[in-house]
This record gives C-alpha cells, sequence and structure tokens, in this order.
C-alpha cells in the first residue's frame, strides 16, 4: 500500500453476519470501541511464552469476558483483511470472534484523517494501514 492511497471501501455499515443486524442499534446506545485485529490475535493465539505478550493475552481475555458486553464493538474491513491473513486455522479462529461484530466501512472523514496522518509524518509511511485503524475509529468517535 503506497502512502496515502487506501483501498476504495464502500461507505455504509454492514455485518459480518446477518444474525447481528440489531447490534447497529447498540453503536448508539453504549460507549464504542473499535476493535483492531491485534486485539483479537491476543485473545485467539496459544498462550506465549513471553511474559510481555501473555500478560496481553490475560488482559485481552479478561477485558473480552467480564467487559465487552459495556461496549458497542465494531470493526472495519482492514480488521476482517488483516484477520484472514497467516495460518488458516488461526485465520479462522479471529474470524469466529469476528462473525457477530458490525462492520463499519472506511469513510470519506476516515480516508483524510488517516492521509493526513501520513502527510504530515504523525506515522511513517510504512504505517499507512495502522494510520487507517486510528482513523476509522477516530472517525467514529469511539471511546
Amino acid at each position: 500500500m503506497t502512502e496515502g492511497r487506501f483501498p476504495a471501501w464502500p461507505s455504509r455499515v454492514r455485518f459480518a453476519s446477518h444474525a447481528n443486524a440489531a447490534a447497529s442499534i447498540n453503536l448508539h446506545m453504549k460507549p464504542k470501541v473499535y476493535v483492531e485485529t491485534s486485539f483479537v490475535s491476543y485473545l485467539t493465539a496459544r498462550l506465549s511464552r513471553d511474559v510481555v505478550a501473555l500478560g496481553r493475552q490475560e488482559v485481552t481475555r479478561r477485558w473480552w469476558e467480564t467487559r465487552r458486553q459495556a461496549f458497542a464493538l465494531f470493526i472495519s474491513p482492514v480488521v476482517l483483511e488483516e484477520a484472514r491473513q497467516g495460518d488458516p486455522e488461526h485465520a479462522q479462529a479471529r474470524l469466529q470472534v469476528l462473525a457477530n461484530i458490525p462492520v463499519v466501512d472506511i469513510s470519506p472523514t476516515a480516508r483524510l484523517i488517516a492521509s493526513t496522518l501520513l502527510k504530515e509524518k504523525a506515522l511513517p509511511a510504512k504505517a499507512a494501514v495502522d494510520a487507517l485503524h486510528i482513523a476509522i475509529a477516530g472517525a467514529n468517535r469511539t471511546q
């Protein structure tokens, strides 16, 4: 992906699963949280031998089990694309977690924010996808 250039995603909300269409109501009733791919990776990965990674996994799992219901979670097509990558078994586990979370497509505002982050060198050019995650979360006024 080149600096300031992002895939052309539709600009509407859709769901990874039809069973969760009612969740769109919750996007307006609870504080919103953008679930980024790293979170899902920590949630679904085998327990790490690295103490720092293991701590992150534990905190992630604890939040998922005890706090997620207090928030209106949402993801983007970027999260789905990243979750599909890698080992097929692990990818399937990530996608299963994401299946019932609403997908908010990338708005023109999010694209502008991401481009500005890169143009102003708030993030390096190699972090274009990270800029897009930040921009999507910000454009959707997450908590």
